[in-house]
């Protein structure tokens, strides 16, 4: 018979895959927006350029996606020994990953991963048990 800390750890990381799988379907919706063509971006004069932002969704921070590459390149895992929802991105996959999340000089940056932690906090604490 397991003791106590082995079920309540057992316990814990059951939530913690129902809170990973939440957070990976969410990541990859928020970063594949279809809403605007590229062909539309341009012509509402670059939205996402530091120079002229505009605000043409909110949050903010969603993505449009071109390629799919940057939805494919998103894993989320669960992490047994520090219990944490760790996100990966494959740069090899979506090297353009980090602009879109930082910015650069001429793009405003769009923390899609934050950004979809923080849509997603009343859930994950009700998974945990918290509100």
């Amino acid at each position: 018979m397991p003791d106590l800390a082995t079920e309540i750890k057992g316990d814990l990381l059951k939530k913690l895959e129902k809170i990973r799988a939440l957070v990976e379907y969410k990541i990859k919706e928020n970063a594949t927006l279809v809403d605007h063509s590229l062909r539309e971006l341009k012509e509402l004069g670059y939205p996402y350029s530091s120079k002229n932002p505009q605000h043409i969704h909110v949050p903010d921070w969603l993505v449009h996606t071109q390629t799919g590459a940057l939805a494919d390149s998103i894993s989320v895992i669960v992490n047994e020994e520090t219990l944490d929802i760790e996100v990966h991105i494959d740069e090899v996959i979506a090297p353009h990953a980090k602009f879109i999340i930082y910015g650069t000089s001429s793009m405003v940056p769009r923390d899609f991963i934050s950004g979809t932690f923080e849509e997603l906090e009343d859930e994950i604490q009700m998974i945990l048990g918290g509100k």
